[in-house]
């Protein structure tokens, strides 16, 4: 059957990987992969490539080839390292590594990275340098269903002013740090199911976030009107669900 199996797939796979070199963008998912096609690094002039839903444990050092690369997609398979020239792909912009079984990640590019998905897979411990160092160009970032327990002193709060998403649902979390108000574009934070107590009066008051997510944590609501920054998260909280209520609104009188 599997033989049956490869002879199907391998000239789709041959297709796939012509059709890269012209368009730039190699689509690999679901190809039952257990390594990349050596052919692949060759493609110097690659913008994307997606390599989700396959079997692979590791990716070759050759990744560092692919210099011109914007989108890697690595979703749902079975690494538990990324390679360290991961860092030498300057034009990366979006990285996705979600469903792995990655425990840490080494330096990420500085320059061009703003969304990085991590989520599902075992990274633990206290976040920061060296378990997961950030760019200070990323937007958005997904950790949410690994086993964090913090943010640790190392994060880098103050280099990562553009910041605007963070995720962490799902994790060991049981406190937050009060550097955290030096996030000072971040509007969203998803903290639910960790182990919460309270969080800083900071990331109200100092900050421009306007949604927290805190289910299934310990942090009663009744504690945070009480907090002095509060009164300033509902204003900006209220704003921004006008805007999504407006928003709603055009694109219905579009329709």
């Amino acid at each position: 059957m599997g033989q049956v199996q490869d002879k199907v797939q391998r000239p789709k796979l041959d297709e796939a990987i012509a059709k890269a070199g012209a368009t730039s963008r190699a689509h690999l998912r679901d190809y039952g992969l257990e390594s990349v096609p050596s052919k692949i690094y060759l493609l110097g002039n690659l913008l994307t490539l997606d390599l989700s839903g396959n079997n692979l444990e590791c990716i070759s050092s050759q990744l560092g080839c692919l210099s011109k690369l914007k989108v890697l997609n690595l979703s749902k398979n079975r690494l538990t390292k990324l390679p360290e020239e991961l860092f030498f792909l300057k034009k990366l912009e979006v990285l996705v590594a979600d469903h792995n079984e990655l425990n840490q990640v080494p330096a990420l590019p500085q320059k061009c990275l703003r969304k990085i998905d991590l989520s599902y897979n075992s990274i633990t411990g206290l976040i920061g340098h060296p378990i997961l160092s950030l760019p200070p160009c990323v937007q958005v970032v997904d950790l949410s269903n690994n086993q964090i327990t913090g943010l640790s002193d190392s994060f880098g709060f103050e280099i990562l002013g553009k910041l605007r998403e963070l995720n962490l649902d799902n994790n060991n979390i049981e406190s937050l740090p009060e550097g955290i108000k030096a996030l000072k574009k971040l509007i969203c934070i998803k903290l639910k199911n960790n182990k919460l107590k309270t969080i800083p009066n900071e990331l109200l008051a100092d900050t421009p976030v306007n949604r927290i997510e805190l289910e299934g944590n310990q942090v009663l609501l009744s504690h945070l009107d009480k907090m002095s920054g509060y009164a300033d998260f509902m204003v900006r909280r209220k704003l921004r669900i006008d805007s999504t209520i407006s928003a709603g609104i055009e694109l219905q009188d579009k329709d």
